[in-house]
């Protein structure tokens, strides 16, 4: 069903608003853990597929209302941490970057739940913390020279393909030149 309705968002049958307010309460009220984490998976998918380009002020605008109204409709119970949960992934990923997100969170650490609490404590402790790990896993991402190479050793050989290797070349380092270069300027 969750496949379905995100199928017709897709399609332009629903807009992202009225699906993701359908989801939020299946996603609160769900015993199933595998429903949870895919309704998670999806409502953070959409929410950064809609960001992505250029923010989609009326969507973040919307959803930040249903999550903010989630946390401090009932502060004695633990369906809030879904909220919280997601507002950090947003957070992380820099999808959302202004004052919203921050009162979320602040309501979350006024909490009665000891879990909501918690996790809003620890947004605000760890919030710098998430995005540098967030930028420097994307950093990893980057082309290794020497599978670069190989690939060119292996492949068929053009003079786009050599002219694109070395364009890259300078740019991506291999993993043991850096190591010896460290080695080098210690003289040892």
């Amino acid at each position: 069903m969750v496949g379905a309705l995100v199928l017709c968002r897709r399609k332009g049958i629903i807009d992202a608003p009225s699906l993701l307010t359908a989801l939020f309460p299946v996603l609160v009220a769900s015993p199933s853990k595998s429903l949870r984490t895919l309704l998670f998976q999806k409502i953070l998918a959409e929410l950064r597929e809609a960001n992505a380009k250029t923010r989609d002020h009326r969507l973040n605008r919307t959803v930040s209302t249903v999550l903010y109204n989630l946390v401090t409709s009932d502060r004695a119970s633990q369906k809030p941490i879904w909220a919280v949960k997601l507002v950090r992934e947003l957070w992380k990923r820099q999808v959302w970057t202004d004052a919203r997100p921050v009162d979320i969170m602040k309501e979350a650490c006024l909490s009665d739940s000891e879990k909501v609490v918690v996790s809003g404590c620890r947004f605000f402790l760890r919030a710098d913390e998430d995005r540098e790990e967030a930028d420097e896993s994307s950093d990893d991402d980057a082309p290794d020279l020497r599978k670069m190479q190989h690939q060119g050793a292996i492949n068929r050989n053009t003079k786009k393909r050599a002219a694109s290797l070395k364009v890259r070349s300078p740019a991506v380092t291999s993993k043991g030149s850096t190591r010896k270069q460290e080695t080098d300027m210690w003289g040892l």
